[in-house]
């Protein structure tokens, strides 16, 4: 699906705070064309069903957001490394607007507007260079399973091989920034996954993650190789199945 680069500031540099930020020609841009990632959620007992987002700050260059929908504010303060809950989203259209500090103002770095189909669950993640969304696919899973997908969410990070003990196959190969692997549905449980470069097979991450069974998993592949302070990480966002 698109993604929407950052355009540069008035410096010259791409992510920083200053930065105007191209949100989401993703989290409500998919949503334009939600079909071929992930079949529609079973049918709700509502007659409308509910659209959802969950958004993950994944740029180590900017310390806090603020998100706000439809002019209401649902995300403050949304520092590194954090992951909301589900925003519920009228279906229709949502104008989704971001703003970030700059010398102890709130800037707005993004203001448009989306069509939201209901009925779906979206991934929303903000990343240094862009930020992109895509379906959350809960519909349900064998019984004792998982869906698992790897999300490339560093941008100084090369293309990669992303594999787990155990497991049939890796679950993403020759993946780079800002790709997504389709899903896999595994046997749920512990899994020790190895991140190692495509190009020369060199480990740049290890991580144990537990994939409980009826749960959806988002491996979000974050952070600065050699950065102490946003180390990389496989950083999983989650959910159950919808019954």
């Amino acid at each position: 699906m698109p993604s929407s680069p950052r355009r540069k500031g008035p410096h010259g540099v791409a992510g920083s705070v200053g930065v105007i930020l191209l949100l989401v020609a993703t989290m409500l841009a998919t949503l334009l064309a939600p079909a071929g990632t992930a079949s529609a959620p079973a049918a709700q007992e509502t007659s409308s069903p509910r659209t959802r987002v969950k958004v993950l700050h994944a740029d180590p260059t900017v310390e806090e957001f603020e998100v706000f929908i439809d002019g209401v504010e649902v995300l403050e303060d949304f520092a590194y490394g954090q992951a909301s809950d589900w925003i519920d989203v009228a279906p229709g259209s949502a104008r989704v607007t971001i703003t970030a500090d700059r010398a102890g103002f709130n800037v707005v770095v993004y203001d448009t507007v989306y069509p939201v189909p209901a009925g779906y669950d979206y991934s929303l993640i903000i990343t240094e260079a862009l930020v992109y969304g895509d379906v959350f696919d809960t519909n349900p899973v064998p019984e004792g399973s998982a869906r698992v997908r790897v999300v490339h969410a560093t941008f100084a990070l090369p293309a990669v091989e992303v594999a787990a003990a155990g497991a049939t196959g890796a679950f993403a190969t020759e993946i780079a920034y800002p790709q997504t692997s389709d899903y896999e549905i595994v046997p749920a449980g512990p899994y020790d996954f190895q991140v190692t470069l495509a190009d020369l097979g060199d480990i740049v991450l290890t991580a144990r993650v537990d994939l409980q069974e009826d749960r959806v998993y988002d491996l979000v592949l974050m952070g600065q190789p050699g950065d102490a302070n946003h180390p990389l990480k496989l950083r999983p966002l989650a959910d159950k199945t919808r019954e």
